[in-house]
Parts: structure tokens; sequence; C-alpha cells
């Protein structure tokens, strides 16, 4: 009768654990692809507003934007190309809202590199 208690407890406090275990995994997954989508999110805000400090009011190119200024804002670009790459990330969000914005900001981006070529053959 004693063991049988003893068995009982041990298998309880095994469930628990287990369990808490399972719970822990879930959770820390889920905030590891939470991270991974803000910061995907934030890099794309980050590029958008680099993008557009290169621009005046007239949407012409500003004076202090060079080459190194617009090849930092290709590069961070091309960076996020196949970001996030966790496969959390890939179950909990979708792929084609991430796809979607990425490609209006690399078409924002090169948009910017031909006004700054134009520019600079002018």
């Amino acid at each position: 009768m004693f063991r049988s208690r003893l068995e009982h407890k041990i298998r309880f406090v095994i469930k628990v654990g287990v369990s808490a275990f399972v719970l822990f995994y879930i959770f820390a997954t889920g905030v590891k692809a939470l991270i991974e989508q803000s910061n995907f999110d934030n890099s794309i805000d980050s590029i958008q507003f680099s993008r557009k400090l290169a621009y005046d009011s007239n949407k012409e190119i500003k004076e202090y934007v060079d080459k190194n200024y617009v090849q930092q804002i290709i590069w961070k670009t091309n960076s996020l190309v196949e970001y996030p790459e966790s496969i959390s990330s890939r179950i909990l969000f979708k792929r084609e809202e991430n796809q979607k914005s990425l490609e209006e900001t690399l078409q924002d981006v090169m948009r910017l590199a031909d006004d700054y070529t134009k520019k600079e053959t002018d």
C-alpha cells in the first residue's frame, strides 16, 4: 500500500514535470518566432525609413546620399531575403506576407539605386 502511494506520487510528479517542460518549450518557441518576426518587421521599417531619408520633398535625391549610403541599404535589404529562417516562424507566420513586404521594399530600394545612378550620370 505504501509502495503504490509512492509510485502514484512519482508518476504524478513525472507527469507534471513533462507537462511543464512541454508547455515551456511551446512558449519558448512562440516567443522566439515573435522575436524573429518583430526583428524582420523592424528591419523592413528601418530600410524604408533610410530610403525615405534619401529623398527631399521634391522626390529628388538629397546631396548627402552617396554610393555607400545606397549600397548599405541594398545590403540590408538583401540580408532579409532568407529571413525568418526558423521552422517555428515559418509555421506561425504567413511567409507570403513577409515575402510581399520584402518585394515591395526591394522594388523601392532598386528605384532608389536607379535614381542615384541617374543623378550621378547627370
